[in-house]
């Protein structure tokens, strides 16, 4: 009895040896391409044959002035990694995660990342131009004066990152922003009829002028120095939900079958755009500029408008119910249909030769401050 107890007390330990002894191999098999990448680095060839086999994983080191082309990195993780005045350029990275990295004056053009993770990164002064990225995402990333144009591939998503006077232009590919703050950044004449989606975050002189997107929407954004711009862009519709933009929002020269307002503080312009429908409900608007416009239905209902001008616009159906008018410009304005139903008109109230085939004024009430001009207008109260 007492030599069987030895005996499996001995296998039991020789058990522990080997599952100990299996660990350290683990342990030395991951950290053997940190002993081996300065020199793995200065051979391209032997670098890729390397990582095509073996578990890559380099943390905690400082990476500067290599220059390699064409490299793969197929599994790897990268932590607390600082790439300095490096080049990848034309790389693959597949299923890589850079974690606490950072990247500095380096460049990583025309490189293709695939299912890849930038997890609080700094990259900063660092070129990312014609990259093909296939489900990508940079969470609490800081992003400066980078450049990322001519992006491909199927989707992009930032979260909680911060990104500042770096260029998003000129792509095509899906982007979707998750409190993002947005500084500077230009994400000009992108292609591909995509979604944008913006949700959370502060934008400050965002430019999005000349692109083609199918859908646009934001939602609970906040708006810091400077506007919004949207300056001819095709869109099935915009959707501003909960939003706080009173730097204002340009919409102008651009052509969709919808712009929504739903809540929130929206301050915007659409000289010169074709719009079918616009909806407003619930909201503060401070319609400032909709002059020269072509928009067949406009509905605004429960807001508080402070200021609308839609001089010279030619209108089908305008309705405006249940809501709170200080200040309307609408000299020359001209509607086959306008029915106001239980509004407050205050302010200046401006229909200088404005002409309505259908007037419908029900339940008005005079404001404190209003000054109604009719001048040449067949509006009549």
């Amino acid at each position: 009895m007492i030599k069987r107890l030895a005996i499996i007390f001995i296998l039991a330990g020789f058990g522990i040896l080997l599952i100990n002894g299996g660990t350290r191999a683990m342990s030395i098999f991951g950290s053997e391409f940190q002993s081996k990448y300065k020199v793995l680095f200065q051979d391209v060839e032997k670098l890729n044959a390397y990582t095509r086999t073996h578990k890559v994983e380099l943390t905690g080191e400082s990476v500067k002035e290599i220059k390699i082309n064409k490299a793969e990195f197929h599994g790897a993780t990268f932590k607390k990694v600082k790439w300095e005045d490096v080049t990848f350029d034309n790389s693959i990275f597949n299923n890589v995660v850079f974690e606490d990295c950072e990247f500095l004056n380096s460049s990583f053009n025309a490189a293709k990342f695939v299912n890849c993770v930038f997890k609080n990164c700094k990259i900063h002064y660092t070129k990312m131009n014609r990259a093909v990225f296939k489900n990508g995402q940079f969470n609490d990333c800081d992003i400066e004066k980078s450049g990322m144009v001519k992006w491909m591939g199927d989707e992009v998503t930032f979260n909680g990152c911060k990104i500042l006077d770096t260029p998003l232009a000129q792509g095509n590919i899906k982007f979707a922003f998750h409190n993002t703050n947005l500084d500077g950044v230009r994400v000009m004449m992108t292609e591909g009829n995509h979604s944008l989606l913006i949700e959370g975050g502060l934008l400050s002189e965002v430019d999005f002028s000349k692109s083609h997107f199918s859908t646009v929407t934001l939602r609970r954004v906040r708006q810091g120095e400077g506007p919004t711009r949207f300056d001819s862009v095709t869109a099935e519709s915009f959707r501003f939900e909960d939003v706080d933009m009173t730097r204002g929002v340009s919409l102008a020269r651009v052509k969709t079958t919808l712009v929504s307002i739903d809540g929130g503080t929206f301050r915007g312009a659409t000289e010169g755009s074709i719009i079918d429908k616009i909806y407003a409900r619930k909201a503060n608007l401070f319609m400032y500029d909709m002059s020269e416009a072509t928009m067949p239905y406009v509905n605004i209902d429960n807001c508080e408008i402070l200021n609308l001008a839609i001089w010279e616009c030619n209108v089908k159906e305008l309705l405006i119910t249940n809501s709170t008018a200080n200040g309307i410009d609408a000299t020359d304005f001209k509607a086959d249909i306008v029915l106001w139903d239980n509004v407050i008109l205050d302010g200046k109230i401006d229909l200088t030769n404005a002409q309505v085939n259908d007037f419908r004024p029900t339940r008005l009430k005079r404001g404190p401050r209003l000054q109604l001009i009719t001048t040449g207008s067949n509006m009549r109260f």
